[in-house]
Parts: structure tokens; C-alpha cells; sequence
């Protein structure tokens, strides 16, 4: 959505060039035993957040949480 009062564009402020949206897929593996990790996962759902900030721009989101014990 937009602000009304702020025009048509978001403006950037401090660069001297256009931004553009990027996207990836971040993964991140914690080596903690089978247990900790399902009530990780099950805090991280019953938080009822669907989205969080990822540095100082970044909105991420979690699409999966696999508790299963990783492999050397």
C-alpha cells in the first residue's frame, strides 16, 4: 500500500541509483539434538508471526522447519 501524502513512488533516500527487489532462499542449520529443535519449531509456529525482518531492509518469512538430525 501507499501513502497518499507521499506520491506514487516510494522515494529512496541516500543512493544515487534506482533500487531493486531481490529474492533467494536462505537456509540455516542448527546443530542441537532432535528434542530442542521440535520445541523450537513448535514455539516458532505457536508465535502466530508469519513474517519477520531479516537485517536492516529485508522482510523474510519461514516456508519450512525440518527437525531432522543432519548428516556429516
Amino acid at each position: 500500500f501507499l501513502n497518499p501524502l507521499a506520491g506514487s513512488k516510494k522515494k529512496t533516500v541516500g543512493t544515487p541509483f534506482p533500487l531493486t527487489k531481490a529474492s533467494g532462499k536462505l537456509e540455516i542449520n542448527i546443530a542441537i539434538d532432535r528434542e530442542k529443535a521440535k520445541e523450537i519449531k513448535r514455539l516458532i509456529e505457536n508465535a502466530g508471526v508469519s513474517s519477520f525482518y531479516l537485517g536492516k531492509k529485508g522482510l523474510s518469512y519461514v516456508t519450512d522447519i525440518d527437525t531432522r538430525e543432519l548428516r556429516n
